[in-house]
């Protein structure tokens, strides 16, 4: 039933994140799990699902501060009151999404019992954009992709392995900066996309963040520095990274 309700969400155009996690509570309050604990930046316009997981059969009511920011709704309200089982004990589960309509920054909240645990909070603005929105999820206009990792890289020329990439990195949030924000700390992975027109490279790389071209590139996106936005883009970003640097096929080169 998970995975048809997680199936439903990407029909809705909902984000989602990866794993459940137990919400600290005291000890009179029910025991909580939610799919997302992490704070997180979106952008106006977008729309975010989550679920929660509760022992008590207590009604659970979901609020987002002021209502300025986001907007919230309860999804799948006929089928998330189905009972599961967690830990060996009875288990209510409830869906629900939020819409950013707002820029500004809001906790997410939920109560139950008379005792209200914030899960996460949310900024919102439109200075943040996605991995989608800056290289897209077409490999066709790959030629192929150079992923480089301190002094060594690979290139990766296989089609379904650039598509497999580009929508695995597709939800990664990046943070707009001014230009003037100095870098701080070191990298860890850059990545070249070259276009199949065979036009310079577009460059981007972690750590302080920037994408930036090369002569001649002629893909239309963003240059300019552009930070990984948050705690869950991070994790998605290096997992992503690690992985196909990895396993990708390829040989790895060292740079000289």
């Amino acid at each position: 039933m998970k995975s048809v309700k997680r199936f439903l969400c990407a029909l809705l155009g909902l984000s989602m994140a990866v794993g459940v996690h137990a919400v600290p509570a005291a000890a009179a309050q029910p025991q909580l799990y939610a799919d997302t604990t992490y704070d997180m930046q979106r952008a106006v316009g977008e729309k975010y699902c989550f679920y929660v997981r509760t022992y008590s059969s207590n009604p659970l009511t979901y609020t987002v501060g002021n209502g300025k920011v986001l907007q919230t709704k309860k999804e799948f309200s006929s089928v998330t009151k189905k009972k599961d089982t967690l830990g060996g004990a009875e288990t209510h589960e409830f869906w629900f999404s939020f819409t950013c309509i707002g820029e500004g920054e809001t906790g997410v909240y939920v109560t139950q019992s008379g005792n209200t645990t914030c899960l996460f909070k949310v900024k919102v603005s439109n200075q943040t954009i996605s991995m989608k929105q800056a290289v897209g999820t077409g490999a066709a206009k790959y030629q192929k992709l150079r992923i480089q990792y301190q002094n060594h890289y690979k290139m990766i020329t296989d089609h379904s392995e650039i598509a497999a990439l580009l929508k695995a990195i597709a939800p990664v949030r990046l943070e707009k900066l001014p230009d003037s924000t100095p870098h701080t700390g070191g990298w860890t992975y850059a990545i070249d996309f070259y276009p199949t027109d065979g036009s310079g490279a577009y460059h981007y790389i972690d750590g302080g963040g920037s994408f930036s071209k090369q002569d001649g590139c002629t893909l239309k996106a963003p240059v300019g520095r552009y930070r990984i936005a948050d705690k869950t883009s991070f994790a998605a970003w290096y997992r992503v990274m690690d992985d196909f640097y990895k396993n990708a096929g390829g040989t790895v080169v060292e740079i000289k």
